[in-house]
């Protein structure tokens, strides 16, 4: 696996992956040129065409069981763009590139709760269930507000949507049998289409336990390759359903006949899983290529409806500009979160500094009108005073010392055998008045007849009978 802070290792144009698909086929390089007449992403446009005929799939008809039992072909597609980065432009290009025609497709649906979900296609009516539609694409404008919906208290949305990629049974066991309403795995069909602003993609990826963020296809709303002048806008495709009766059916399933090379890839993938072996996002890369592959088989008109080599191979194209554009969003996310860090200490550190400075300069006043204090009694050496002084406070008795001399309201006298102190006749101490506190240690420096907090006194002459005393 790439590194997340590295995610383009070993690939030179990262924009570039995967573009070969639209030259592939002349309908996937109509979707490209409508895309660009359109001045969306040509991927966009894709996976948004890819999720409407897939929405418009009936619903029996699925994959056959080459892990666990039949795969759905139940689609889920991220278009992954900046705000304004053209998710819902792409989305009206890509319906305006297919015409169903009378052809009944789907229902657009903005999704809810998870609870939510099976009323897209059931409801009770005289105390029964009944389905009122099988067909339903649903929208996602923001994945932020899917995250927030997943995030309430109780929230079932994620662990839904992952039971929808699968055609797994919906619906809840609730006490109150009214407000049960079950729908049967296979029954329905479902695709979503999901904007994903790079920033805001934590709260899907952040689900990579649960496994959500890997039954996403992720694809680009950016074309960095678009041409100056677009080209001219091809016609609209009128897609018809391809003769899904050709399909064999297995009881209630119409199954998708496979290539054995998918088939291969697809067990081995899944046996790697099962000895521990892969990355947990590439857990259903295998099932996922499979339903693109399905999606770009559904889109040709064909005789009968088949998954060949040639379409697991432009679904592979897919896939690759999709773990591309995940591993963007990832390493984005890390890139900000490191940003964000860094910001977070450069705060942390000038606090502390401010708060430093403030505790240095209540300590040395502290420390100061302890040692105005202690000399009073008398003349005092450093040593003396840095042993009488409270272990908190001896890394300060210097600067104190310092301070209060450079204030000449201490006098150091250096002239016999280490350095011993004495107060000036200058100076009567805070500590009689209680004026210490006030005084802040870059101001000691000042004139000892200024010093703020002191109260400074004219030296006292004394008499001649003094002197003569």
């Amino acid at each position: 696996m790439r590194e997340i802070n590295d995610p383009f290792a070993g690939i030179p144009d990262a924009a570039s992956v995967g573009l070969e698909v639209f030259d592939t086929r002349p309908i996937l390089g109509r979707i490209r040129d409508h895309a660009r007449a359109r001045r969306v992403g040509p991927w966009a446009v894709l996976g948004g065409v890819l999720a409407r005929v897939i929405a418009a799939t009936p619903p029996d008809v699925v994959l056959p069981p080459a892990v666990g039992s039949f795969g759905s072909l139940n689609l889920f597609v991220g278009i992954v763009a900046p705000s304004g980065g053209g998710k819902g432009a792409s989305q009206s290009a890509a319906a305006d590139f297919l015409n169903f025609g009378s052809f009944p497709a789907f229902d657009i649906v903005n999704i809810g709760s998870g609870e939510g979900i099976p009323h897209a296609y059931v409801r009770r009516a005289d105390g029964q269930v009944e389905q009122h539609t099988t067909n339903v694409l649903f929208d996602v404008a923001e994945i932020d507000t899917l995250a927030a919906l997943a995030k309430r208290q109780g929230a079932t949305l994620l662990g839904e949507l992952r039971k929808v990629w699968s055609g797994e049974a919906l619906g809840f066991q609730n006490a109150d049998a009214a407000r049960r309403l079950p729908v049967a795995a296979h029954t329905y069909r479902a695709a979503l289409v999901a904007g994903i602003q790079p920033a805001r993609a934590a709260g899907l990826l952040d689900d990579t336990d649960g496994g959500t963020p890997q039954r996403f296809i992720w694809l680009p709303g950016t074309d960095p390759d678009a041409p100056t002048t677009p080209p001219p806008a091809p016609e609209p495709l009128g897609w018809t359903p391809p003769p899904f009766m050709t399909i064999p059916t297995r009881g209630k399933h119409r199954v998708i006949p496979v290539c054995p090379a998918a088939l291969a890839e697809i067990d081995a993938a899944r046996l790697a899983r099962l000895r521990g072996e892969g990355h947990e996002l590439d857990a259903h890369a295998g099932l996922a290529r499979l339903k693109i592959a399905a999606g770009v088989a559904l889109l040709e008109p064909r005789d009968a409806v088949s998954i060949t080599e040639e379409d697991w191979h432009l679904a592979g194209l897919v896939l690759d500009r999709s773990n591309v554009t995940r591993a963007e969003v990832r390493a984005d996310l890390v890139r900000a979160a490191a940003r964000a860090n860094t910001a977070r200490a450069e705060s942390r550190a000038a606090a502390e500094i401010i708060v430093n400075e403030r505790v240095d300069d209540a300590a040395r006043k502290r420390v100061a009108k302890w040692i105005l204090a202690r000399l009073e009694s008398g003349e005092v050496g450093r040593a003396e005073l840095r042993k009488g002084a409270n272990s908190r406070d001896r890394g300060n008795v210097d600067y104190a010392l310092d301070d209060l001399v450079a204030a000449s309201a201490v006098v150091a006298d250096t002239s016999g055998d280490g350095t011993r102190y004495r107060l000036t006749d200058a100076v009567d101490t805070g500590h009689r008045g209680g004026q210490v506190d006030n005084v802040s240690t870059p101001q000691l420096a000042r004139n000892s007849a200024e010093v703020r907090g002191w109260t400074a006194r004219p030296p006292v002459h004394p008499t001649p009978e003094e002197k003569t005393a």
